[in-house]
């Protein structure tokens, strides 16, 4: 959460972002779309800025998008659909917006209102994967989110294909 990279430290991220001979990689969780608010090149990596939350330990469903599902997204193998979690659930009120920009691919959504709460971007040579799941450090722990940012993660730096 926060501004964490001077700009020395931004330039360096942005440029091994869009490296054109492997493409960068990005995985965020949870307060990820809290961190470095007002730097447009990150907003364009982990796609948006979330816009506050509820009580923390909120029972919900995610629903998992169809096209997500065909074929099935790596962060999405496994896993119950839709998926029981307890969470402090992020609002993200612009998602109409962001979801319209290039590359930009939603994989499940909170059942109770369509909030996003997990997606992806190829966009610029780059791939990202977000995942609003994390409020409560003990939810690393869960076999079914170990297997989630796994899945992310292996896609995000192009390693799918060597989950076993």
């Amino acid at each position: 959460t926060g501004d964490i990279f001077n700009e020395q430290e931004q330039t360096t991220f942005e440029n091994w972002m869009k490296k054109a001979d492997r493409g960068g990689a990005w995985c965020g969780t949870h307060s990820a779309t809290d961190t470095e608010n007002g730097w447009a090149f990150y907003s364009e990596v982990n796609g948006q800025y979330y816009d506050g939350h509820g009580a923390q330990g909120v029972q919900d469903q995610i629903q998992f998008e169809a096209a997500a599902l065909n074929p099935m997204f790596p962060a999405l193998a496994g896993l119950p659909n839709p998926w029981q979690r307890a969470e402090e659930w992020y609002k993200f009120n612009s998602h109409q917006t962001w979801t319209a920009k290039p590359g930009f691919k939603v994989l499940g959504r909170k059942a109770a209102d369509g909030q996003p709460i997990m997606w992806t971007r190829e966009h610029d040579n780059f791939r990202s994967f977000y995942s609003a799941i994390g409020h409560d450090g003990t939810v690393f722990q869960d076999p079914d989110v170990k297997k989630h940012l796994t899945g992310g993660i292996m896609w995000a730096v192009r390693r799918e294909a060597q989950i076993k």
